[in-house]
């Protein structure tokens, strides 16, 4: 069903056809891309720490891991505030991993915060949090051994 939906956006264009996909969908979609790009995932990660934590997106390749939250906004909200306090949580999601998956691996990781949008924000990043909208994330993950990024 995703992959039929994908299908429309090279006949409607990328805006029309991404509107019609469900929340989950997204996340499905995001989850696809990484794995095109050899990373092992998990939908709806859950951990607990001193909480409960729970992560749309948990992608894996060696020793690196991408904590990722999907924003499934719609166009015409006012998204900054909501972007600024969804980039606090995500990273205090990602350092409760990171401290996790050190204790159980015995050994250093990298956890990189992500927000993958439904549309481009105009903010690329909020502290250590990157915010990529999806129809740039496939780019963004191809670029990432091009850039110097700081995980948490």
């Amino acid at each position: 069903m995703v992959l039929e939906k994908l299908e429309k956006i090279k006949k409607e264009g990328i805006e029309e056809a991404l509107e019609e996909l469900s929340w989950c969908e997204f996340e499905e979609v995001v989850k696809e891309v990484f794995e095109a790009n050899e990373y092992k995932c998990k939908l709806r990660f859950r951990f607990k720490e001193k909480k409960i934590y729970e992560i749309d997106v948990l992608a894996q390749k060696n020793d690196e891991f991408f904590c990722i939250d999907c924003k499934f906004w719609k166009k015409g909200w006012k998204k900054e505030s909501g972007l600024k306090r969804a980039c606090r949580l995500q990273e205090e999601r990602a350092e409760a991993l990171k401290r996790i998956l050190e204790t159980k691996k015995l050994k250093k990781v990298k956890v990189y915060p992500l927000i993958v949008t439904l549309f481009p924000e105009g903010i690329k990043s909020i502290g250590k949090t990157f915010i990529v909208p999806i129809f740039s994330l496939n780019t963004f993950l191809n670029e990432l051994e091009y850039q110097s990024i700081e995980g948490v």
